[in-house]
């Protein structure tokens, strides 16, 4: 066994390959040509998790999939219009079908796994009738289209998208599926460009507090990709640097996530675990609270 910090690397050098398609990559693992593969979808986990030379490991944590909806530009500035969409969300399909039952079901901003989690204010369940409710107030009762930014090359992304295209056609909303790069991709968020973005590998708070969570959620904020905007939030972000009671924290945090959980900025899909797919040869993995992958302590059995 290998003690960090006590002796060299086993390797000097790591290859990183780009490989767009996550169909080639889980290949490509599976041949031995590479000894990890990043975002490949369940099922494509699941096709090879029992293959010679293959291991897989499985650490639930706080990543969020979910939709990021441009609230400052049409048709997603206006709220009735996202909470439609909400209601159309299958989210036991995706939890079912998508993830093959591997992953949690959202009912809030914070992650199920989340310090401060609080689902009471949830108010969402996929019902058809409830959303044309939603769309008619919104003025749009005959349905709308919009574009939604996925990633090249990722079958999670895909699938995703369909399952949302599939449902959402039921309200007579049209999701134009748009496959980009993942240079587009970024920029298009960054820039506030993009009407709507899956973000299928998930986003995860690094530290497990909700005042850092919803630092992305600041006006203007340059990691708020939705663009979204509430006072109230920018000031609960302040307050919550200096709260030190659990009482006051707790209480802070449940009006943060009614607000958000009602103005609903973007979309929550899911809470997934993070899958390291590996040659089995390569052992010395230990999980860090970022999820990022440590090479320093990895090395290849003899």
């Amino acid at each position: 066994m290998r003690i960090i910090g006590l002796e060299n690397p086993f390797f000097e050098t790591i290859i990183l390959k780009v490989i767009p398609d996550s169909t080639n990559r889980a290949l490509m693992l599976k041949q031995g040509e590479v000894d990890i593969a990043f975002g490949l979808s369940p099922d494509q986990v699941d096709a090879i998790r029992d293959v010679e030379g293959v291991k897989v490991l499985s650490v639930p944590s706080r990543t969020k999939v979910g939709v990021f909806l441009n609230t400052s530009i049409p048709p997603f500035d206006n709220k009735d219009l996202r909470k439609a969409l909400a209601y159309l969300v299958p989210y036991e399909s995706i939890i079912n079908d998508v993830y093959m039952g591997r992953a949690l079901s959202p009912k809030s901003n914070i992650p199920v796994l989340g310090v401060g989690y609080n689902p009471k204010f949830w108010e969402y369940e996929t019902n058809i009738d409830k959303a044309k409710e939603f769309l008619s107030k919104a003025g749009f009762p005959d349905g709308f289209e919009f574009t939604l930014n996925v990633k090249q090359g990722e079958e999670i992304s895909r699938l995703l998208a369909v399952t949302l295209q599939t449902t959402f056609k039921k309200a007579g909303v049209t999701v134009n599926i748009r496959e980009v790069t993942n240079a587009i991709w970024a920029e298009e968020m960054a820039t506030w460009t993009h009407q709507a973005t899956l973000w299928s590998v998930g986003n995860l708070s690094y530290i497990d507090d909700p005042w850092y969570g919803i630092r992305s959620l600041k006006c203007d904020s340059v990691t708020n990709r939705s663009h979204y905007c509430n006072d109230r939030i920018d000031e609960l972000y302040e307050i919550l640097q200096t709260a030190l009671t659990d009482d006051e924290k707790t209480q802070l945090w449940d009006e943060l996530q009614q607000i958000i959980v009602d103005d609903v900025p973007e979309l929550w899909l899911a809470n997934i675990p993070i899958e390291y797919v590996l040659r089995s040869d390569v052992d010395g993995f230990v999980f860090m609270q970022d999820s990022l992958l440590w090479y320093y302590p990895l090395y290849r059995v003899e």
